[in-house]
């Protein structure tokens, strides 16, 4: 029997509240794809400073970490409004992400100690430091905020969550993909 088939119309209610939700949060992902990079655009055209190559990089990582956000909640919203779970091979492919992550969030002190090790100049400019290391700490945020502690806590029942149970939820997607492990495993 279909999940649809037993649901309540109070939970055709929730159904749809959380449609919203999970539809909100991949807009806004996607959104800050396109966004961050302008940010870094106009600071670097309004300063006149130049971002180089370990600005581009932190902000790079960022974005190709958010880019994963916005995937996952809108196949999430996909798999709900089809009554299914998220596709074996989605999961597997987040795998390969929460791993590749952590190889390129390593590449960030790599880019900066060859530079250091090159003789020249580490940062093309004060903003270049800060982007590099404003958004390489976002990268990281990101990372864990996805893949093992929720740190965002943006609406009321998240925030009613965390009073109440005084520690960081287990994400959506590092459950999704605990609970992939665990099926397979069997």
């Amino acid at each position: 029997m279909s999940p649809r088939a037993v649901m309540s119309p109070a939970m055709g209610a929730t159904r749809g509240k959380l449609l919203r939700r999970l539809q909100y949060l991949w807009i806004g992902e996607a959104a800050n794809v396109i966004v961050q990079p302008g940010v870094v655009v106009v600071l670097q055209r309004t300063l006149g400073q130049p971002v180089g190559l370990a600005g581009w990089y932190g902000l790079g990582l960022t974005v190709w970490i958010v880019c994963q956000g916005a995937i996952y909640w809108r196949r999430k919203a996909r798999a709900l409004r089809r009554d299914s779970r998220l596709e074996p091979a989605t999961l597997r492919l987040f795998s390969v992400f929460k791993a590749l992550n952590w190889a390129l969030l390593g590449g960030l002190p790599l880019v900066l100690c060859s530079r250091v090790a090159a003789g020249v100049a580490v940062f093309a400019s004060p903003l270049d430091g800060l982007v590099a290391y404003a958004y390489g700490l976002l990268a990281l945020g990101e990372q864990i905020n996805y893949y093992y502690l929720q740190l965002a806590y943006d609406n009321r029942a998240d925030l009613a969550w965390l009073w109440l149970h005084r520690r960081l939820k287990e994400p959506a997607l590092a459950r999704d993909l605990r609970l992939d492990e665990r099926d397979h495993a069997r």
